[in-house]
C-alpha cells in the first residue's frame, strides 16, 4: 500500500489546510489505483459541513462528493481517497476519522503547526472493522521541506 502524489498536489492540500484555519479542511483525492497502490492526480477541495465542532471534525459536502462520484471513471479519474487537516498538529486518525472510513481508500492527514504544514501522513483500512494502517507516501521529485520525515521520493 503506497500513495504516489506530486509535490504540487501536496502543496495544494497544505494551502487549503492553512486557508481553512481554525477549522479542518477536507476534500477528495482523484486518481487511479493499481492493486493496493494509489496514484493521486488531483485534489478536489470540499466544504466542511460537519455539524459538530469543525475544528476537530469534518464532513465532505454532499454536492462535491456526488459530483466526484458522477465523474469518477476507472483509470485516471476514480476516487482513490480523501484528505483533511488536523489544525492541532496531530498526525494520526481521530476517533471521528475512524467513523468516516470508506474501506480501501486512502486518508491523507495534513497536520498544521503554527499556521504551517508540519507533516503529511496517509492511512488506509482495507476492510470495515479493521484499524487504519499507515501507508507510505511516495513523492515524485524532491520532497517538500516540512514533509521530509513522512514522505519518500521516487528518485532516492
Amino acid at each position: 500500500m503506497t500513495v504516489h502524489i506530486s509535490q504540487s498536489v501536496l502543496e495544494r492540500l497544505s494551502r487549503h489546510a492553512v486557508r481553512e484555519l481554525p477549522d479542518e479542511c477536507c476534500g477528495i483525492l482523484m486518481g487511479r489505483r493499481n492493486g493496493s497502490d494509489a496514484a493521486v492526480r488531483r485534489a478536489v477541495p470540499a466544504n466542511n459541513i460537519a455539524e459538530s465542532d469543525r475544528r476537530n471534525s469534518y464532513q465532505v459536502d454532499w454536492e462535491t462528493l456526488f459530483a466526484a462520484l458522477r465523474t469518477a471513471r476507472p483509470g485516471p479519474g476514480e476516487i482513490v481517497g480523501f484528505y483533511h487537516s488536523h489544525p492541532d498538529g496531530s498526525t494520526t486518525p481521530s476517533q471521528r476519522d475512524r467513523e468516516l472510513i470508506w474501506p480501501g481508500r486512502s486518508y491523507i492527514i495534513v497536520s498544521i503547526t503554527d499556521r504551517e504544514c508540519s507533516a503529511v501522513t496517509s492511512w488506509r483500512a482495507p476492510h470495515t472493522g479493521v484499524p487504519f494502517q499507515r501507508e507510505p507516501l511516495l513523492l515524485a521529485g524532491s520532497p517538500c521541506t516540512p514533509l521530509r520525515s513522512t514522505v519518500r521520493t521516487s528518485d532516492g
